[in-house]
């Protein structure tokens, strides 16, 4: 693994030469908890020389393995070449070439779904031609259908959401990726997520992945990180390198409207939830969710409206008042005889999006003991003749405070 980081392109060893990878840039997940999880994109800076072979490898797999120097090594990306984009020098010694990578999201982002060919074929007699059918079932089997229509060949893990979904028909030419994400949304809209594992596996967590993390099946891990004088003497705790603490009135939610997909008008005004104290403190600050195809919810046995509606309670008992969030929270590489050295390349290496930083930092005014879910990932990484990488890796987190209660 030369330079501490080795980068396979269509089953070559592009790092065999250290001097070839110049720098490598990844970004994957969300900025916040409200967000759709995009695609996940990396981006390999090569120094092609004379005597090097230029492959184009457009299309090929892709994946980039970062070494630890004091542990086991881990696989920060996987996914395929998208583009690779070639900048040649004045020189002519030296070819500049950036190898584009992204994740499965983007596989599916790109198909559309069309008639004959995507939903439950014949279509009922109630559908018109032309159209795409889905039947009532559980966010699971909705999001397995759609995979599997798509030939998407790598490894998934889809947990079964606790929801009925409505059948539902959709126009031609719909994006396949909205049919997965509508059905996570009936599962719980922001909190159930689709994503993608630092090791390409395709993901789907409903809401207990977030309420009750602990369980074994999800193997959500949890890392313990510091600043300076929460690691002295704890060698278990991550060493931080940059941290960025605030709370916002944007990340204030006072009122709260959700419905399913077909509510009659009269029943709207009943989905909506406020908080008068917070309202009058911050002022109105609302979010909505319409038209979900949440049928029913198997987990507390509601009907559609009662199942939506306390998506809206959940939002506004959570929200009305601001917490302290991560702006921005950043890990560098460690000199492997550091204490915190096994600790701190064990998040470089290993952490991913729905894995939880416990993060303990003492400053003049502020004090933060809590602990907080990774929703999205960064990495800026450049080799080293060396054992390891200059690395640094920042999360965009949020609080685990939104989800301590059971549901």
């Amino acid at each position: 693994m030369a330079g501490g980081v080795t980068v396979t392109l269509g089953g070559e060893d592009v790092s065999a030469v250290h001097s070839r990878v110049r720098e490598i840039s990844i970004t994957r997940g969300r900025q916040d908890e409200l967000d759709r999880t995009g695609t996940g994109t990396a981006t390999v800076s090569l120094n092609y020389v004379e005597g090097s072979s230029i492959s184009d490898f457009v299309g090929a797999n892709g994946t980039i393995e970062l070494a630890n120097p004091v542990g086991s090594s881990g696989v920060i990306f996987e996914g395929i070449v998208d583009e690779v984009l070639y900048d040649l020098d004045d020189s002519q010694v030296v070819t500049r070439v950036d190898v584009v990578l992204v994740d499965a999201l983007d596989f599916l982002a790109s198909i559309e779904i069309a008639p004959g060919v995507n939903g439950i074929l014949p279509l009922p007699s109630t559908v018109d031609d032309g159209n795409i059918f889905y039947e009532q079932e559980i966010p699971q089997d909705r999001i397995n259908t759609a995979i599997a229509e798509s030939g998407f060949e790598g490894v998934t893990e889809i947990f079964t959401g606790n929801v009925q979904i409505k059948d539902t028909v959709y126009a031609p030419r719909t994006n396949l990726l909205t049919v997965i994400h509508d059905a996570a949304d009936a599962e719980f809209p922001g909190v159930a997520n689709v994503f993608v594992q630092r090791d390409g596996t395709f993901t789907f967590h409903g809401r207990l992945a977030r309420f009750n993390p602990g369980d074994a099946q999800y193997h959500i891990t949890t890392y313990d990180a510091g600043d300076g004088a929460a690691c002295l003497g704890n060698s278990g705790r991550a060493h931080i390198r940059r941290l960025r603490l605030g709370s916002s009135r944007k990340n204030i939610i006072n009122a709260a409207l959700a419905t399913p997909e077909g509510i009659l008008d009269a029943d709207i005004e009943n989905q909506i939830v406020t908080d008068s104290g917070s309202i009058s403190t911050y002022g109105l600050r609302s979010w909505s969710a319409e038209n979900l195809l949440t049928f029913y919810d198997d987990l507390n046995n509601l009907e559609a409206n009662d199942a939506t509606l306390q998506f809206a309670q959940y939002y506004v008992d959570n929200y009305a008042t601001p917490q302290i969030r991560v702006e921005d929270l950043t890990f560098k590489s460690i000199r492997p005889g550091h204490e915190n050295a096994g600790a701190t390349w064990d998040v470089l290496c290993h952490a991913d999006i729905s894995d939880i930083i416990a993060l303990q930092v003492t400053n003049p005014g502020i004090a933060v003991n809590a602990e907080y879910f990774i929703e999205g990932v960064r990495y800026s990484i450049r080799p080293l003749n060396g054992s390891y990488a200059l690395v640094e890796m920042s999360l965009d987190l949020s609080p685990r405070a939104y989800w301590d209660f059971s549901f």
